[in-house]
């Protein structure tokens, strides 16, 4: 079971960048980690000067609940592999992501590579691998959780800024192996990285 936590007023689907950067008084560069179409490894990289690393928690295999079958457009109780990481430099940590891949929706080469390299980011993975991974379906939300909370030394009653989004390439380049994947990715961020503004008024 991945950590809890309980979202304030539900997720919001962000249509432009500047959208979601006015809805949550951002900075550029919390804008650029959040909404930018490059990788989030790859921003975070720049912009600490250090590689991300892992640190996984766990990584099994789970039967989607509606919410969750609904998001991904899948059927319910369709079969996923769960992954729950955080991704960290220098020790720290400064995402949660919890990862769903429907097991329908990906290749069994694809899915035994991202287990052997469960050490990296899957976006590091899949470029290594030439497969794009553009994202759809992006939302935002202010969230609580106590866990977080407590793994990062902050208060329990702390709010963060989390986003979902969809890892989707339907479609496959006969010209290389670019298979079909699809991916729900939830990401909570340590306010160092993104803060909620608007909670701290």
């Amino acid at each position: 079971m991945h950590i809890a936590f309980k979202i304030e007023k539900g997720w919001v689907a962000v249509e432009e960048p500047k959208q979601g950067a006015v809805m949550l008084n951002l900075h550029q560069n919390e804008e650029e980690l959040l909404f930018s179409g490059t990788s989030m490894t790859l921003r975070l990289e720049q912009l600490l000067g250090s590689p991300v690393e892992v640190d996984q928690r766990f990584g099994s295999r789970v039967l989607l609940d509606p919410q969750a079958a609904g998001y991904l457009g899948v059927s319910e109780n369709t079969e996923a592999q769960e992954r729950e990481v955080w991704l960290t430099v220098n020790g720290q940590k400064l995402v949660y992501a919890h990862t769903l891949l429907p097991i329908g929706s990906i290749k069994e080469s694809l899915l035994d590579t991202l287990k052997e390299r469960s050490s990296e980011p899957i976006g590091r993975v899949l470029s290594s691998l030439d497969i794009p991974f553009p994202k759809k379906k992006l939302e935002i939300a202010i969230l609580n959780s106590t866990e977080i909370a407590l793994e990062l030394g902050l208060k329990p009653d702390t709010r963060f800024v989390a986003r979902r989004y969809i890892l989707y390439n339907g479609t496959t380049d006969r010209t290389k192996d670019s298979p079909a994947f699809m991916a729900a990715i939830t990401e909570i961020f340590n306010p160092e990285i993104v803060s909620c503004k608007m909670c701290e008024s």
